[in-house]
């Protein structure tokens, strides 16, 4: 399960460019192939990073052509983030490979055991956190 859940060696797709996709990038195109659209505070509270970390991302994605931002017409102070028409296909592909299968295994694990699941993993995520080995390095992948 976690080999299926891993980056693609060597990163994730290429771009034109060359340069590949990041892991902390390819969870911003989940979120959005599910979303539409989201805020860079909205994708800062479900990656848990903090809003500058988010931002940088979003940035190294726009500056690529990846997303598009937009100011928020009900509050100037958002931003709205989706995904550039030329990589919804892509973005699709990464969520059809990451995220679907996922979902379907969930499902026909019932409700009861999905709740466990999610449960006991944020359990462990916070107590890998706690460790003082653990490191959320940003990688080099996009720079933009």
């Amino acid at each position: 399960m976690v080999r299926r859940l891993r980056p693609t060696p060597g990163g994730g797709p290429e771009l034109p460019s060359g340069e590949r996709i990041a892991p902390r990038h390819i969870e911003i195109l989940i979120h959005l192939a599910n979303t539409k659209e989201m805020s860079v505070s909205d994708i800062a509270n479900r990656l848990g990073v903090n809003l500058t970390a988010a931002s940088l991302s979003v940035t190294q994605l726009a500056n690529v052509g990846i997303v598009e931002r937009k100011e928020d017409p009900e509050d100037h102070r958002r931003t709205i983030v989706s995904i550039a028409e030329p990589y919804l296909k892509m973005a699709s592909e990464i969520n059809a490979e990451k995220v679907v299968p996922m979902r379907r295994a969930l499902g026909e694990m019932g409700e009861e055991k999905a709740n466990q699941l999610v449960e006991l993993l944020v359990e462990l995520e916070q107590k890998v956190r706690q460790q003082p080995e653990f490191k959320d390095e940003p990688g080099s992948e996009i720079t933009g």
